[in-house]
């Protein structure tokens, strides 16, 4: 993965001194540095209303995982360079985590040293079909002389397998390390081996050699009771047994992690996706013959699509095991290859020519990120730009107010937006302290208009190829009050997470994909959708794979301008209701609706103070709810540009704003400062149980100011 950069821009000083001691403005210089950041700062000086000079100090906190990593007591900026050792292979030494490289990957071993000094020592064994109850060893690992190739942070072992081209390729990051398996032929089919594909799995199989056990992170270590995970599993009739492992597990090795992998098409070498939706790859830690293995698996029905892009190999036809070998002998076992230790190598690593090995491939993947277990919050008042990956495994704080921007370009990417473009990863639990009015904002950096006026005007209509939030956790995740606005995706979740998941109160605008959820054959709950904009993404759901069995409940949501609501499989859209949909005319989407209002063509919708998605005065979804306002707690909105306030008259369909008065503000009846919507907890219009306080100063009651839901009280935009 990617090292990430994230700026905190404060001003923190302002001093009035006299015009005459004017000064030019300096750079920024670095003031503090530590493992993860370093602080810039820099003084200048601007004319003031009445001619005034007035000196600033501004600084900001950059951060990124592995920035720095410390020699002879200093701290030193970390590269993403593998240098030729001259005792033979080559390594990564500038960073916190180390990376060696054999010159063969057949006689030597790859080492990564986590930076709390875990040696992780390792060599692919083979590639593995399993069936369940058979094995079959169906290409092993042979001679391959590594080469480093021109990005300078990656070294490829090519037609490293016998049997069918693949290539190894492994990658060093500031942040981690990587490892994959690039097909560039087609295996034989589990037929070959009298196994049927489709109940069958193909296995990448790698062997560590004195490495510590790693802590396995389950959906039961993270906290999913095991009565939820094994009545989904019943109802999805998924076949367990101690050898089939089908829930993906997260390997944490000290401070480094080993997370979810992915499977996908790739067009060359430095792996740009010709789809942009991956396979889920799950992993199993296992002791077989006292051997320790990494199990990397997935279903012969899932990746098998991706092959049929692929040549056959020279090797077809069929496989008979040899005397004494364990290749291509089918077993109720694993057979495993003789185990070899490291042994000195009389090749030497080489660099690699430009144009090598441009031809398309299938690649299975692994990756192991340092992870930074502190908590953080992104503050509101405050920007940060995102340049790489940002990972985060304790408790992540978005308030309200605040600003994150996303590289546009990916810089520091190869094309695959998966795991090159920027993204924010959070492994551990998202707090989302903001409310409808007060947004947390996520946008690209080119973005200038929302950078200046503080999310309000409308979106550079360009996607990009960050993604703003992956939620690699299977803590229970509530997301409200959000703004996305571009990127290639706005969430993702990968399929391990085991919970009902909710959005409300949110904005996804140009996106690529507003919501990607990567479901599992096995897995099945509710999203749940509530008062949302969807306006101009390709898709509002992507659903990864075809057999999810999850359903979609929506409610109040508009849906404007996007190709897709769901990219259907097996998706079970519940219900989307009192919603408003716009389908562009020639819309090929799959739109499924319960009392919805759909317009076809026309206009639709209003803008006011750069929100372009009002309903006009004359729409048909005004007062066209089931009931009044207040039911569904929407007394204090509105979705007319004249900022009609709902109250207590019929709700509208679609997605809601908060109602603002004549200075462009939230409504505050009682004139303390805190906004209605805001003291009003329950959005019901009546002072009652858990109100903040009595926000109705026209007629004031006495209620018991309990313990119940409370807004919390933030910095408004002016």
């Amino acid at each position: 993965m990617k090292n990430t950069l994230v700026v905190i821009i404060l001003y923190v000083l302002a001093v009035r001194i006299p015009a005459q001691t004017s000064a030019p403005t300096l750079p920024f210089s670095v003031v503090h540095r530590d493992a993860n950041s370093r602080v810039w700062a820099r003084t200048n000086y601007e004319t003031g209303a009445s001619g005034q000079t007035i000196k600033k100090v501004h600084q900001y906190t950059e951060l990124a995982t592995g920035m720095h990593y410390q020699k002879n007591g200093q701290w030193i900026e970390s590269k993403e360079e593998i240098e030729v050792l001259p005792q033979g292979g080559a390594a990564a030494e500038q960073g916190q985590h180390k990376a060696y490289f054999p010159s063969d990957i057949y006689e030597g071993l790859i080492e990564v040293v986590t930076p709390d000094g875990n040696h992780l020592k390792s060599r692919p064994l083979g590639i593995n079909y399993y069936d369940g109850e058979k094995n079959v060893l169906i290409a092993e690992l042979k001679h391959s002389v590594g080469q480093i190739l021109p990005s300078g942070n990656q070294v490829i072992y090519t037609n490293a397998f016998t049997d069918f081209a693949a290539d190894i390729i492994l990658t060093y990051r500031k942040s981690g390390f990587e490892s994959d398996l690039v097909f560039h032929e087609k295996p034989p089919v589990p037929e070959v081996f009298g196994l049927n594909s489709a109940g069958c799995e193909l296995e990448l199989l790698t062997e560590f050699f004195d490495t510590p056990e790693p802590d396995q992170i389950t959906p039961i270590s993270k906290g999913v009771p095991s009565s939820r995970i094994n009545n989904v599993l019943s109802k999805n009739h998924v076949k367990r047994t101690n050898s089939l492992e089908t829930i993906d597990t997260s390997l944490k090795f000290g401070n480094m992690v080993m997370t979810h992998g992915q499977a996908f098409q790739a067009n060359s070498i430095d792996k740009s996706r010709s789809s942009k939706h991956g396979i889920s790859v799950s992993k199993t830690w296992a002791k077989i013959q006292q051997r320790s293995l990494l199990i990397e698996s997935i279903p012969i029905k899932k990746i098998g699509p991706e092959f049929q892009a692929l040549p056959n190999s020279s090797a077809n036809g069929p496989k008979v095991a040899a005397a004494g070998s364990t290749l291509h002998k089918v077993s109720d076992s694993r057979l495993l290859p003789e185990r070899r230790f490291a042994r000195t190598s009389t090749s030497c690593i080489e660099i690699a020519n430009a144009n090598l090995s441009q031809n398309p491939g299938v690649v299975l993947d692994y990756n192991l990120i340092i992870e930074d277990a502190s908590d953080f919050t992104f503050q509101s008042g405050n920007t940060y730009l995102v340049m790489g990956q940002f990972n985060l495994s304790g408790t992540t704080t978005i308030e309200g107010g605040t600003m994150v921007e996303f590289d546009s370009y990916n810089q520091y990417g190869g094309g695959n937006w998966w795991t090159d473009g920027a993204m924010i990863n959070i492994m551990g639990t998202l707090v989302c302290n903001t409310d409808p009015y007060n947004l947390g904002v996520f946008t690209l950096d080119i973005d200038a208009a929302i950078r200046e006026n503080s999310g309000q005007p409308g979106v550079t209509p360009y996607t990009g190829d960050a993604t703003f939030l992956n939620l690699d956790s299977a803590t229970v995740f509530e997301i409200h009050g959000l703004r996305f606005c571009g990127g290639a995706a706005a969430v993702t979740r990968p399929c391990e997470t085991w919970d009902d998941f909710s959005i409300s109160h949110c904005q996804f605008l140009y996106c690529g994909d507003a919501i990607v959820d990567r479901f599992d054959d096995y897995n099945s709950y509710n999203i749940n959708l509530f008062n949302d904009l969807f306006a101009g993404c390709d898709d509002v759901i992507a659903v990864v794979p075809e057999s999810s069995q999850s359903v979609v409940w929506a409610s109040f949501v508009t849906v404007d301008a996007v190709d897709f609501f769901n990219t259907l499989y097996n998706l079970i859209p519940a219900s989307l209701q009192y919603s408003v949909v716009r389908v562009d005319p020639g819309n090929s989407g799959d739109i499924w609706c319960d009392q919805c209002s759909v317009n076809p063509s026309g206009q639709i919708f209003a803008t006011s103070g750069g929100n372009k998605n009002y309903l006009t005065a004359a729409s048909l979804a005004i007062n066209a709810g089931p009931g009044p306002a207040q039911q569904f707690g929407l007394f204090h909105f509105t979705t007319q540009a004249d900022q009609a306030l709902e109250g207590n008259s019929v709700v509208d369909y679609g997605y809601h704003y908060v109602a603002l008065n004549a200075n462009g503000t939230p409504i505050d009846t009682d004139g303390d400062g805190v906004p209605d919507y805001a003291e009003d907890a329950n959005g019901n219009g009546i002072f009652d149980f858990g109100d903040l306080s009595n926000w109705n100063a026209v007629n004031p009651s006495p209620c018991c100011i309990g313990s119940g839901l409370l807004r919390s009280a933030h910095i408004l935009r002016p």
